[in-house]
């Protein structure tokens, strides 16, 4: 007796507006950086305090909060089967489609 299922995996890419900032406008919050990876790293990993900023700066800065662009295009799913033991009501794939090259 074979047990086999049927897998799928969906990806989805959302983004914000695009925030237009100036790094020198987040220097009264901490940042010190010169590079876009120090820039990235600051603003990925910081809480930023709005009410230090300007009102420019802000507006901009609250554009990364939200989600607003639902990308169609970038959406993935690919499917497969998987084979392999069933023991104790759990699945333990030996084979795959996506390891091998099976065309249906």
């Amino acid at each position: 007796m074979y047990h086999i299922r049927k897998c799928q995996s969906t990806t989805i890419k959302q983004s914000s507006e695009v925030a237009s900032i100036d790094p020198e406008k987040l220097e009264c919050i901490g940042y010190s950086g010169n590079t876009k990876e120090e820039f990235l790293e600051f603003i990925s990993n910081n809480t930023i305090d709005l009410e230090k900023l300007d009102d420019e700066t802000k507006d901009q800065v609250i554009k990364l909060l939200e989600y607003k662009n639902w990308d169609n295009e970038n959406l993935k799913q690919d499917n497969w089967f998987e084979i392999g033991e069933l023991e104790d009501d759990k699945f333990s794939s030996d084979l795959n489609t996506l390891s091998k090259n099976f065309d249906f």
